[in-house]
């Protein structure tokens, strides 16, 4: 422990040091997790990113094994220290449109559930304010629309008991395949369906 101001004066480099270690640390976890969040994003939204060449290839990389899960931990350090070499304030700046466009998205479709849960409630009153409000709607295909709504809304769903012929439970045994071909999935659930999500984010851009 230092006795006297001169002892604490010699630390000062030690401490400045070890500092530095600690926030070089932070920051490759941080950047870590950026790296992370960009590989999870969908192909298409990565485009609207301005990415470098690096950063482009190193994510071309890291949807090949998005599935083999040491490999691709391995490969999130390896974009981290690319991401130390660049210029990130584009690519949040990029971010924050997208996630602002998507909160636009957000707020617009709950304004129409709004406008939806007003219309079947109010019934006519609600069409018609609707229509001076939007005059170029459509009279008759709103007021369709409306009716086709509430005959949902008001449907019920009579459960029964188990009837005869109904199925609880299913599974399929793939041995003959294996035999046949030698396929056999490698593919577990958790896996499949994260998969299925990728695609489907990349598929319809969202």
């Amino acid at each position: 422990m230092p006795q006297s101001a001169n002892d604490i004066d010699d630390l000062t480099p030690e401490i400045e040091e070890l500092k530095s270690k600690t926030e070089i640390k932070r920051e490759m976890h941080q950047l870590q997790d950026f790296a992370q969040s960009l590989v999870e994003m969908s192909k298409h939204q990565r485009t609207l990113l301005p990415l470098s060449d690096d950063l482009k290839d190193a994510m071309v990389v890291a949807d090949k094994i998005k599935n083999k899960h040491e490999a691709l931990r391995r490969h999130i350090r390896h974009i981290a220290k690319i991401l130390l070499e660049t210029d990130l304030d584009p690519i949040h700046q990029a971010i924050g449109v997208m996630e602002n466009k998507h909160q636009q998205a957000t707020a617009k479709f709950e304004r129409l559930e709004s406008i939806r849960d007003e219309l079947i409630e109010q019934g006519n009153d609600a069409v018609e304010a609707l229509l001076v409000e939007y005059e170029q709607l459509d009279r008759q295909k709103l007021k369709q629309l409306v009716r086709h709504a509430t005959k949902e809304k008001k449907a019920e769903k009579n459960f029964k008991p188990m009837q005869p012929g109904d199925v609880v439970g299913t599974a399929a045994n793939i041995d003959k395949l294996h035999n046949v071909n030698g396929f056999k999935p490698t593919t577990n659930i958790k896996q499949g369906i994260q998969s299925f999500v990728d695609w489907y984010r990349d598929f319809y851009s969202v």
